[in-house]
């Protein structure tokens, strides 16, 4: 009675070991294709808001020089009138949302007209002033609008008060044609603009949206960045791509993996960065684990059941072969077991039988020839 029973414990760990395998390898495909479809979806959706942002920031700066150059144009028409001209300055401020301040200097380089839009505070500048006094890239570009006649923006820089601002400077021309002085437009003066802006696209939980300037100084943001984002204001630069192309990346930002998106603006002039760290982005399939594991313990369970009845299936038949040889080698040559299925183990009772017959058979005829046998003489 041994073997049918060890036979059956090595079916029994032998279905285990396939069910368990199975499982196992099918969870992991699904983890595996779960987490690959995971982050393409997040890939997906996060270069779509980078995309929007970025699109939605040319926009600006596209419908921002249109409103320029019609306000320059309005200037020239107005000029000696100094009164006029405040007034459109004021008018323009007022109604459009790009712009936080407008400066005009005339030909000698000097400050004539200053203006702010509402809400937005007042910097250092002073009428009088001559713009070769200020800091950063703004002198430069403004000498060569002067020069040429032709508009420009200024690279994204930082004023004394610690604005990033992005200037739009156009010539204001003379009777002749030739440049008499400079309209300058700041567009996003503050940070908090830009915020407004974005603050409608919130990434999610956990996520953020950076915008740079070229130069990789953080211009705007919102969301929940990780510090080192927050160190890109001014004294650690983040590191754009150097072929000024989209780039998708992880990144290790202070020990935790994040999934970026690095879109450039049109220009060039400036970058939207969008993130998620990645344990956030795959959160769901964490999610799933207390699901898989009682899945696979179902699976376990189930292939016992199904290695207990297959054995029961398959042991059954091999018992009563067993019981049946050892009865006919005891003498009993009359016994038959049943005849159950065609497979191999119906074919196994039916040699059995048509041995066990060929025996008895034998047996009878050696009992006939014994019976008719003349006794031996005494």
């Amino acid at each position: 009675m041994s073997r049918p029973a060890g036979l059956r414990a090595q079916i029994t760990k032998f279905f285990l070991a396939s069910v368990g395998l199975a499982s196992l390898l099918a969870l992991l495909v699904l983890y595996a294709g779960g987490r690959a479809v995971m982050e393409a979806w997040v890939i997906r959706s996060n270069r779509y808001l980078a995309r929007a942002v970025s699109r939605h920031l040319d926009h600006a700066l596209t419908r921002g020089v249109d409103a320029a150059q019609s306000l320059a144009r309005k200037l020239e028409a107005s000029r000696g009138d100094e009164a006029r001209q405040a007034q459109l300055l004021e008018a323009f401020l007022d109604f459009g949302e790009f712009f936080s301040n407008a400066f005009v200097f005339d030909a000698g380089a000097k400050l004539r007209l200053l203006r702010y839009a509402p809400g937005i505070r007042s910097g250092h500048a002073r009428v009088g002033e001559s713009y070769k006094s200020y800091t950063g890239p703004f002198v430069a570009v403004a000498d060569r609008v002067m020069a040429t006649g032709t508009p420009e923006f200024t690279p994204i820089f930082f004023t004394p008060s610690d604005r990033a601002q992005l200037v739009y400077v156009v010539a204001l021309r003379g009777k002749g044609g030739k440049p008499e002085g400079l309209l300058s437009l700041a567009l996003f003066a503050a940070t908090e603009q830009v915020n407004v802006w974005i603050d409608g696209l919130a990434p999610g939980r956990q996520g953020y949206i950076a915008v740079l300037d070229d130069r990789g100084r953080m211009v705007a943001l919102t969301g929940n960045p990780p510090p080192r984002l927050l160190r890109a204001r001014k004294e650690q630069p983040f590191v754009l791509p150097a072929d000024g192309l989209e780039r998708i990346s992880n990144v290790d930002f202070d020990g935790r993996e994040h999934l970026l998106i690095e879109e450039p603006s049109r220009t060039r002039a400036h970058w939207v960065v969008v993130g998620l760290p990645k344990d956030v982005a795959l959160a769901p399939l964490a999610s799933l684990r207390l699901p898989a594991a009682f899945a696979m313990g179902a699976a376990l369970l189930l292939g016992l059941t199904a290695a207990w009845m297959l054995g029961r299936r398959i042991l059954g038949p091999v018992h009563e072969l067993v019981a049946g040889i050892r009865k006919v080698g005891d003498g009993a040559v009359s016994h038959r077991i049943p005849e159950r299925g065609s497979d191999e183990l119906g074919e196994a009772a039916r040699a059995f039988n048509g041995m066990a017959e060929r025996l008895q058979r034998d047996q009878l005829i050696e009992d006939v020839w014994r019976d008719a046998a003349p006794p031996p003489e005494g």
